[in-house]
């Protein structure tokens, strides 16, 4: 309610910048809801204004989060190609930061359509710009590359990942994430 107030105050006073702010953090909500028309319908609304504002690091979340979308409805080729279209626009802006983070969602498509060296070319590319940046590295990701080694059957790689993430979880104190690693592990 407040998302709307704010686009309809931003739509009357021609707030391009905020409005698009305000429908990709719309569009989130609605698919964390699970209403995904909506989400799409302000996902697109955001890339509309980014396009006006010349702004291609917003268009390049509203991309990805579009490909969020596909991929919470199992349309995997259209998650996909919206996470391959902010990957160009990231690449011409020198974002790598926000690289690392589509590289992992698109290991994630990889690894649920069961294509396991694709998925870890993925993540292993989401790694990389992390250790290259110097940047944490999400206990996520190697929980991720643990569970496709364990698909694959590398069970001594797909431990040491688990390990790895296990290591950040508990230095985060974050309980769930710990029981969940461990249940990984077993």
């Amino acid at each position: 309610e407040i998302l709307k107030e704010a686009i309809t105050i931003g739509e009357s006073i021609n707030y391009k910048n905020g409005l698009a702010k305000a429908n990709l953090i719309a569009g989130a909500y609605n698919r964390q809801l699970s209403n995904f028309d909506n989400a799409f319908r302000y996902f697109n609304e955001a890339i509309d204004l980014y396009k006006s504002l010349d702004d291609l690091k917003g268009e390049s979340r509203a991309l990805n989060s579009i490909g969020n979308v596909y991929y919470s409805l199992c349309n995997f080729d259209m998650a996909l190609e919206n996470y391959e279209s902010s990957l160009e626009i990231l690449s011409k802006i020198n974002d790598k930061e926000f690289s690392a983070i589509v590289y992992s969602n698109i290991g994630l498509v990889y690894q649920e359509m069961n294509n396991l060296t694709c998925s870890l070319a993925s993540y292993y590319e989401s790694l990389n710009i992390y250790n290259e940046l110097n940047l944490a590295i999400p206990h996520s990701l190697y929980n991720n590359i643990g569970i496709v080694y364990q698909d694959i059957g590398d069970y001594p790689a797909s431990i040491d990942h688990f390990k790895k993430a296990l290591l950040l979880e508990e230095e985060e104190g974050n309980l769930n994430y710990q029981c969940a690693t461990l249940g990984n592990i077993g």
